[in-house]
C-alpha cells in the first residue's frame, strides 16, 4: 500500500488528481488481463556460451532440461520499467552484462525474464500496479522450473531493480 501512496505523491506534482485516479483505475482493471504467454524467458549457461541463448516458452519449462546444468545454482535476472531485454538502454546493458559475467565465470544456470509486455507502458502507475501480477507469472514459471529440475530453492537468486524489484 505504501508504494501506491508514494506513486500518488510523485504524480501529484505533475498531474491533476483526476488524471492520476484514472490511470490507477485503468491499471487495476487491467490486472486480470496480463498475458502470461507475452512474457519471455531466456536461458543461458557457460556450456552454451553467451551467443547461444535459448528461449523457454511459458508453459514449456520442460524444454530447459536439454541444457540444464545439474546441481548448479540458478540466477534469474530481469529488467525494470520502460525497458525490455531487446532495448538498447543502459539498464538493458547491465542485465546483459550480469548474464554474460555469470556465463564467463561458469557453473550457473541463468534465466533472464522479459516482461516488457507490461513494463513498456509509459504510464508508470500501470506497470507499478501490475507488479504483483508480474511477480505471480514469474513465480509460477520458477515453481515449474524448480519442480522439473529439482533445484534447491536456496540455490535460486533473483536479480532485478527499479519496478522489477517490486515483483519479488
Amino acid at each position: 500500500m505504501r508504494i501506491y501512496v508514494i506513486i500518488l505523491v510523485l504524480f501529484l506534482v505533475h498531474k491533476s488528481r483526476s488524471e492520476i485516479v484514472e490511470q490507477i483505475v485503468e491499471a487495476i482493471v487491467m490486472l486480470p488481463s496480463i498475458p502470461a504467454d507475452g512474457f519471455k524467458f531466456f536461458y543461458l549457461n557457460s556450456n552454451l556460451g553467451k551467443d547461444n541463448i535459448i528461449e523457454i516458452k511459458y508453459g514449456d519449462e520442460q524444454s530447459i532440461m536439454q541444457h540444464w546444468i545439474k546441481d548448479a545454482p540458478l540466477k534469474l535476472t530481469t529488467h525494470g520499467w520502460d525497458t525490455s531485454v531487446d532495448s538498447k538502454s543502459n539498464e538493458q546493458s547491465l542485465v546483459v552484462e550480469i548474464n554474460y559475467a555469470y556465463v564467463a565465470v561458469g557453473g550457473f544456470n541463468i534465466i533472464s525474464v522479459d516482461w516488457s509486455v507490461v513494463a513498456m507502458d509509459p504510464k508508470y502507475p500501470q506497470p507499478a500496479a501490475l507488479t504483483v501480477a508480474v511477480g505471480a507469472v514469474i513465480a509460477t514459471f520458477l515453481e515449474r522450473v524448480a519442480d522439473i529440475t529439482k533445484i534447491n530453492p536456496y540455490d535460486i537468486h533473483l536479480i532485478g531493480y527499479i519496478v522489477s524489484v517490486l515483483t519479488y
